[in-house]
Protein backbone atom coordinates (compact mmCIF):
# COMPACT_ATOMS: atom_id res chain seq x y z
CA UNK A 1 0.00 0.00 0.00
CA UNK A 2 1.65 3.28 -1.16
CA UNK A 3 1.70 6.28 1.51
CA UNK A 4 0.04 9.40 0.71
CA UNK A 5 2.00 11.20 3.04
CA UNK A 6 5.49 11.74 3.14
CA UNK A 7 7.00 10.52 7.10
CA UNK A 8 7.70 13.47 9.34
CA UNK A 9 11.41 13.22 9.35
CA UNK A 10 11.25 13.95 4.95
CA UNK A 11 9.19 16.80 5.75
CA UNK A 12 11.88 18.03 8.68
CA UNK A 13 14.55 17.91 5.75
CA UNK A 14 12.60 19.66 3.44
CA UNK A 15 11.75 22.47 5.48
CA UNK A 16 14.81 23.02 6.66
CA UNK A 17 16.42 22.81 3.30
CA UNK A 18 13.97 25.84 2.35
CA UNK A 19 14.95 27.68 5.25
CA UNK A 20 18.65 27.45 4.73
CA UNK A 21 18.41 27.98 0.73
CA UNK A 22 15.50 31.07 0.61
CA UNK A 23 17.87 33.73 2.10
CA UNK A 24 20.41 32.85 -0.23
CA UNK A 25 18.20 32.87 -3.35
CA UNK A 26 16.86 36.28 -2.42
CA UNK A 27 19.99 37.73 -1.81
CA UNK A 28 21.36 36.36 -5.73
CA UNK A 29 18.30 37.96 -6.67
CA UNK A 30 18.93 41.64 -5.15
CA UNK A 31 22.14 41.90 -6.03
CA UNK A 32 21.20 40.14 -9.69
CA UNK A 33 18.54 42.68 -10.28
CA UNK A 34 21.11 45.78 -8.75
CA UNK A 35 23.87 44.75 -11.22
CA UNK A 36 21.39 44.69 -14.36
CA UNK A 37 19.82 47.88 -13.39
CA UNK A 38 22.75 49.76 -12.68
CA UNK A 39 23.97 48.44 -16.19
CA UNK A 40 20.21 49.29 -17.84
CA UNK A 41 20.88 53.00 -16.11
CA UNK A 42 23.87 53.79 -17.39
CA UNK A 43 23.19 53.36 -20.86
CA UNK A 44 21.74 56.84 -21.55
CA UNK A 45 20.32 55.89 -25.02
CA UNK A 46 17.83 54.31 -23.74
CA UNK A 47 16.25 57.01 -22.24
CA UNK A 48 16.71 60.01 -24.56
CA UNK A 49 13.44 61.94 -25.48
CA UNK A 50 12.67 62.03 -28.84
CA UNK A 51 12.29 65.49 -30.21
CA UNK A 52 8.34 66.31 -30.22
CA UNK A 53 7.71 63.95 -27.18
CA UNK A 54 9.35 65.88 -24.30
CA UNK A 55 7.73 66.81 -21.22
CA UNK A 56 5.68 69.71 -20.83
CA UNK A 57 7.96 72.88 -19.15
CA UNK A 58 6.89 74.29 -15.58
CA UNK A 59 7.02 77.94 -16.32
Amino acid sequence: MAKTEPSFLALTINSFEILALTPLAAVVLIFGKRYIWTFTKSQKFIFKSVKGREPPKSQ
